[in-house]
């Protein structure tokens, strides 16, 4: 079974409550890459965007892989890394209503979510803060465009 490293972002903007979400992986034995993005709906804060985002992305990778790849999910959101690590003391029903789904749903497609450090400086190059960019460069410009 392939892993994959899955970046994953949302952005949220607290004024007109908009957000979208992007996602970036390789596959290591194509070296094909994919950038997924697009709207969520109905968002309450920057954290629910956040769980909406890998709930969205999943669903996304759901029809598209016809392997069986496991994968190592990226996000910059320390309260949904805790959360699916086992570590979230507390959480709104929005929130854990996407959880479950995500747990019922698509257990099977992860391996583990890992906290990565958002906003990295450009000067930084390692695979994770390039991902991670790229991820949020997707979601940024998906929630900007009409």
């Amino acid at each position: 079974m392939t892993t994959i490293k899955l970046f994953i972002d949302a952005s949220f903007c607290d004024h007109s409550k908009q957000s979208a979400w992007g996602a970036y992986f390789r596959c290591p034995e194509t070296k094909e890459r994919f950038n997924l993005c697009g709207k969520l709906n109905k968002t309450k804060n920057s954290t629910h965007a956040e769980i909406q985002a890998i709930k969205e992305a999943l669903t996304k990778i759901k029809e598209l892989n016809n392997k069986n790849y496991k994968f190592v999910i990226f996000c910059d959101c320390k309260s949904i890394t805790d959360l699916f690590n086992h570590q979230a003391n507390s959480i709104c029903r929005e929130i854990r209503k996407d959880f479950n789904f995500i747990r019922e749903n698509y257990q099977s497609y992860i391996e583990s979510v890992q906290h990565i450090k958002g906003h990295s400086q450009k000067e930084d190059v390692s695979e994770n803060a390039v991902g991670n960019r790229k991820a949020h460069f997707l979601a940024y410009n998906t929630l900007r465009s009409n």
